[in-house]
């Protein structure tokens, strides 16, 4: 039998439907001798010799699970025994051993069958018996010892990659497959609905200028986003718009000018080392800063171009940020609005005094709503040029490498909200 006659009958008695599906040939020997073949129907027949031209009652198709005496295609028992027992006949072949039930059987052949089964288990038990048996081996000096034989490496791998033993892995990996893509497509629907249902919110409280609200919205919304690997400009939008509200939250009252020119207006001590004092307060505030943007040292690096002194000394401020890299690459002599986390600082003293401000490059981010600029304390209704500003920015956002992009803290999704219809 061929393997796709071997699946389609495994499949049908697997089924319940063996009765119907499956060819069941029959094999009659006449009184006269000849053999009389064909295929049992759903009802009986009757087949025709054609040496004497005798008539046989043909019976039909048998309809109940199979016995010691009675041969049938049709598996009993509950779905996992069926299971086995398919899988069993697809890797050893038919193991029906039930006698046709159109031919006669006498207490004798059953009785021969059982003695040559029980001599052919004998047989094999004797066999493995011999297979296994210690052997006795004197050494050189006589002495009696037990060798106790070994299994070459052929038969240890036939007893490991036994055909039972790798279908039982198949089936295994197959369900740990199977409960892998549920629990990720359990994800990825939750993570579908959790995004639709964040991202409404945050229209509403831009309108409303609700920080608070917008914060906890996109910080789901972009989780969501993470988990269903979204890369679209909306995505990007959610992304830079938690950004811009974590830069804003955590936006410093620091004045930059003020506090550099206090060092060098406070009274006793010496200048320079106030100066320092005053460069290592810096590290870390986040500030505000409205700039046109240039080339620095090199191809990676931007510099913040206006001119301002502090008591003679020029403020320097770079950044290797790729967001502001890649924005003044494509908007050359534009004014750049944005946020940023100061890297470092330093206050050089020498002939040409000079302050070296670096910002964070992964703490960086454009803004682009009126509301994150109005919390900054600037009107874009009121400056026409910083509303053109916000737009030219918002664009860019939308069609930015994700590469330049900071990413925001992940946050996994709950499991009230996996929970949620």
């Amino acid at each position: 039998m061929s393997l796709k006659s071997r699946i389609a009958k495994a499949r049908a008695r697997l089924f319940g439907t063996a009765a119907r599906d499956v060819p069941v040939p029959f094999e009659i020997r006449c009184e006269c001798g000849q053999r009389v073949t064909g295929i049992r129907r759903s009802s009986y027949q009757i087949a025709e010799c054609s040496s004497c031209l005798s008539s046989l009652y043909v019976l039909p198709v048998n309809v109940y699970p199979m016995t010691k005496r009675v041969r049938s295609e049709v598996v009993d028992g509950p779905l996992t025994a069926r299971v086995g027992t398919v899988v069993r006949e697809l890797v050893t072949g038919d193991t029906q051993v039930a006698v046709d039930p159109d031919q006669p059987t006498s207490d004798g052949d059953q009785r021969s069958s059982r003695g040559k089964r029980r001599k052919s288990r004998g047989a094999a038990r004797d066999e493995v018996i011999v297979a296994t048996v210690a052997v006795p081996v004197q050494t050189a000096d006589g002495t009696a010892i037990v060798a106790i034989p070994k299994r070459s490496l052929k038969e240890q791998l036939q007893l490991l990659l036994s055909p039972t033993r790798i279908i039982a892995v198949m089936i295994l990996g197959i369900l740990l497959l199977t409960g892998w893509w549920m629990i990720e497509q359990r994800r990825f629907e939750t993570a579908r609905r959790v995004w639709r249902q964040e991202m409404d919110r945050v229209a509403p409280a831009l309108k409303e200028h609700d920080l608070g609200t917008l914060y906890e919205a996109l910080t789901k919304a972009t989780a969501a986003a993470s988990v269903m690997k979204r890369n679209d400009a909306e995505s990007r939008e959610a992304t830079s718009l938690l950004l811009q509200t974590e830069a804003v939250l955590n936006l410093s009252s620091v004045d930059l000018v003020g506090r550099l020119s206090e060092a060098f207006a406070a009274k006793g001590g010496d200048r320079n080392t106030q100066a320092v004092t005053a460069a290592e307060a810096l590290v870390g505030q986040w500030l505000l800063f409205e700039s046109v943007l240039r080339a620095g040292s090199d191809s990676q690096q931007v510099e913040l171009d206006f001119p301002l002194v502090i008591q003679d000394g020029a403020v320097r401020i770079t950044s290797r940020a790729p967001v502001l890299t890649e924005y003044a690459q494509k908007n050359p002599k534009q004014p750049t609005i944005f946020c940023a986390r100061i890297r470092s600082a330093q206050f050089v003293s020498d002939a040409r005094l000079q302050w070296n401000l670096e910002l964070d490059s992964a703490d960086c981010v454009l803004l682009t709503t009126s509301l994150h600029t109005q919390t900054c304390g600037l009107d874009p209704q009121a400056i026409p040029e910083l509303a053109d500003t916000l737009q030219r920015q918002a664009r860019f956002m939308k069609t930015a490498d994700p590469a330049s992009l900071s990413h925001p803290t992940e946050v996994s999704l709950t499991s009230e909200q996996e929970k949620q219809p």
